[in-house]
């Protein structure tokens, strides 16, 4: 080779021992005059990537455990003593004739004395057993990379280069200006075309780095890139609590399974208060502002405990009972609301009684009880009491939310729940151990429809217990649907974060985190906001009471493409238009029928309510003994194109909803119908129509269930129909600007200087 080559080789020596690591495996050849055949691909590459791993790790911990011994204490029993008594008896004296006088007997009569006796009684120790733990691993991925590769070389062998992602690069150099500017003057020398990609690329960053910093910044909650994996962007910004100014809140609900009541009170109460504590220290509760637990999954009617009066703002973490105590430190620990669900115990001075209750209470940031809720509408709770009227309790949040409080049953009541959204309250807290009674009332379904009638935000924590039909967790939104929704079969402990839109906001866009730890089987990361349900077949099912209605069964025979007709149930009827697609080819699965009904309805004898009812339900069968029942596959054979129903209902104390719900046991989502009323309160009646958006075959129910609350004043919320135009932003201009991509004005600008770079170099 002649001096120069050499000259050429030595420079390229050098060049890659001085700046390749530096310039982070980016860097061009300096020689390009010297390569043919210049080809890009697309390769994939095994990288380490970080996935977190289900793997048991036993740890040694020493818990409390109950033994029992043997305890030295009185006992009161009874033992016989003789006692002298007077008795009069008859003697003779020197007259002719007896007179009594008294002389004293001995009588055995009860006398108490105390005695000690043995007894055994339980004293806690420390005992060690193994506990298993969550430990990440690290994993090779095969995932795409782009390299640049050479057919030939004029110094031996390809080579290839590895190229990292645009935006790594500029965040490195944004923080490597020297080094940079040095790379960039070495490679000028070399290379025209090079410098000019250089340059632009140089534009790029200077137009980049603003907003990349801006956005790292934000990512104070997550340690590094590899732990924002499989998390949420809405929640990822709420690392710090919202404020009133916010215009959401980020709220935890927790699903719980509890333990059988076959296990000792105490140590079943213990082992659930140990669960709360590591769910409320969980980093996926991280974000939340306010945690929601479920009804009944703490403690029982047999260990009840005391909770004090909100007005007297205590905080049970200086001085209470021990589950009290615990809770109040866990809230001030982590410095969130917490919403939890216990038995109480209550004196009532003026009937000399202690009293049980099924009572809600909400700690704040400081660990103080601020509210306490007394559930009024008992279900198959014996041994539980109700206060004499029902209590209304709301609460006040730092982050401006007020927030009303009930529980379960007593959603389908007019008291206390509408009387709270009557005083204008739109955010509720929910703890539930909801029974679910297809077609209509299963639990997600009426938490969705009540949420979506009132245009509220509902946040609901269920309990997780298949044998009691027990499952439905989720946050919804009000007419904009569910944020989060999960119905399953499989015994689960599970935190679900979720940010909320505060209400009268609009449609902000909605999702949401999911982050859960279930027992034994995990849960597959979800697709959707409605999480997926396993073991569906393990949720003990109810069912409404069908026989009652009036129905009428569709027949796809009728090969009809629009099907129009009006049902009646007394006086009450429904008019509904159907149209939908048969495929004859494919087996008749699913049979459907028209439903309706007016009247009094019985809650297994707890309760009675009127409601009415115009709907489209699924059937295994012709028979109305299998409409009701879980059906799990779609139907194949046949397709709902639309459906209208219109009924007419009363008007005042009236809360007419939507109803649906598909194979998985979830509600339609709320862009898949539309739902409206026209209301005339003059006359009472009001005219509701439901009408489907979307075509779906794998229907269980669609319809519109009403509650007739007639003794209760409400004005109902659902609006006219009719369309808004959104106000004007009068700081938009018409276009569109984003702090992630360069201004057209900068690519303008890369352009003109790479054009001012050639003319020079020629």
């Amino acid at each position: 080779a002649n001096k120069k080559d050499k000259r050429g080789i030595v420079e390229l020596n050098n060049g890659y021992d001085q700046y390749y690591g530096g310039y982070d495996g980016y860097y061009g050849n300096d020689y390009q005059h010297q390569v043919t055949n210049h080809v890009t691909v697309t390769k994939k590459v095994a990288v380490p990537y970080p996935v977190p791993v289900e793997k048991q790790v036993p740890v040694a911990v020493k818990v409390p455990v109950p033994v029992h011994v043997e305890k030295q204490v009185p006992v009161v029993v009874e033992k016989k003593v003789p006692v002298y008594i007077e008795k009069k008896v008859p003697v003779h004296v020197d007259r002719p004739y007896p007179v009594p006088v008294k002389v004293p007997v001995k009588v055995p009569v009860y006398h108490k004395q105390v005695v000690e006796v043995a007894k055994p009684y339980p004293v806690p120790i420390e005992k060690s057993y193994p506990v298993y733990v969550k430990e990440p691993q690290y994993i090779h991925k095969t995932v795409p990379s782009t390299v640049y590769e050479h057919d030939s070389s004029v110094y031996g062998s390809p080579v290839s280069y590895d190229h990292k992602p645009l935006q790594d690069r500029w965040w490195k150099l944004c923080n490597n200006t020297k080094s940079d500017s040095k790379r960039h003057r070495m490679t000028t020398r070399n290379s025209r075309g090079l410098t000019v990609g250089h340059l632009a690329t140089v534009l790029l960053i200077v137009v980049g780095c603003p907003s990349l910093v801006k956005a790292n910044a934000s990512d104070d909650y997550y340690d590094d890139v590899s732990s924002r994996e499989g998390t949420i962007e809405e929640v990822m910004h709420h690392s710090a609590r919202s404020t009133p100014e916010s215009s959401s809140y980020v709220v935890s609900v927790v699903e719980f399974h509890p333990e059988p009541m076959t296990m000792p009170i105490e140590q079943r109460t213990q082992f659930h208060l140990t669960e709360y504590s590591r769910l409320i220290r969980s980093p996926e509760a991280k974000p939340a502002d306010i945690i929601v637990f479920p009804e009944l999954t703490l403690n029982s009617l047999s260990d009840t405990v005391f909770v004090p009066d909100p007005a007297q703002r205590i905080a049970p973490c200086d001085d209470h009972g021990t589950i009290l105590v615990t809770l109040s430190c866990l809230a001030r620990e982590v410095s969130k609301y917490l919403v939890i669900n216990l038995s109480e115990q209550f004196y009532l001075q003026h009937q000399a009684e202690t009293v049980r209750y099924n009572t809600d209470v909400v700690f704040d940031r400081n660990g103080t009880v601020i509210a306490r809720y007394r559930k009024y509408n008992l279900f198959k709770e014996p041994g539980t009491s109700i206060t004499s009227s029902p209590e209304l309790v709301s609460f006040e949040t730092d982050f401006g939310v007020h927030f009303g409080v009930f529980t379960c049953f007593d959603i389908l009541f007019a008291l206390p729940t509408l009387e709270l959204v009557k005083h204008g309250l739109r955010d509720f807290v929910f703890p539930a151990f909801w029974t679910s009674e297809p077609p209509f009332l299963t639990s997600t379904q009426i938490f969705e429809s009540w949420a979506y009638a009132n245009d509220a935000n509902l946040i609901v924590a269920g309990t997780n217990y298949g044998p009691s039909g027990a499952t439905g967790t989720g946050v919804f939104n009000g007419r904009n649907g569910a944020l989060l929704t999960h119905y399953t079969g499989q015994p689960t402990r599970a935190v679900y974060t979720v940010t909320v839109p505060k209400s009268g906001l609009g449609n902000i866009t909605r999702y949401h985190s999911l982050t859960s730890d279930v027992l034994e089987v995990p849960i597959a990361e979800p697709t959707g906001h409605r999480l997926p349900g396993y073991d569906l077949e393990n949720v003990r099912l109810g069912r409404d009471f069908l026989e009652q209605f009036t129905t009428i069964q569709l027949n796809p025979i009728w090969q009809q493409d629009a099907i129009g007709q009006i049902v009646c149930s007394g006086m009450f009827c429904c008019d509904f238009s159907l149209s939908l697609t048969v495929d004859n080819d494919r087996e008749q699965t699913h049979h459907y029928r028209l439903a309706v009904f007016d009247g009094v309805r019985t809650f297994q004898g707890f309760a009675d309510a009127h409601v009415s009812i115009c709907g489209v339900i699924a059937c295994a069968n012709q028979s109305i003994a299998s409409c009701g029942l879980m059906l799990r596959h779609n139907s194949e054979y046949l397709q709902f194109n639309s459906i209208s129903i219109t009924g007419q209902f009363i008007a005042n104390g009236t809360l007419a909803m939507p109803s649906t719900l598909d194979m998985r046991m979830y509600s339609y989502d709320a862009s898949h119908y539309g739902f409206t009323a026209e209301i005339n309160y003059s006359t009472n009646v009001q005219i509701v129509t439901m009408n489907l958006t979307t075509p779906i075959s794998d229907m269980q129910t669609f319809g519109i269930y009403a509650f007739n609350h007639k003794e209760f004043e409400f004005y109902n919320p659902i609006e006219r129909p009719g369309t808004t135009t959104p106000e004007a932003d009068p700081d938009d201009d018409g276009g569109t600007t984003t702090g992630k991509k360069p201004t057209a004005a900068a690519l303008l600008l890369a352009g003109v200087l790479l054009a001012v770079r050639q003319l020079i170099a020629q």
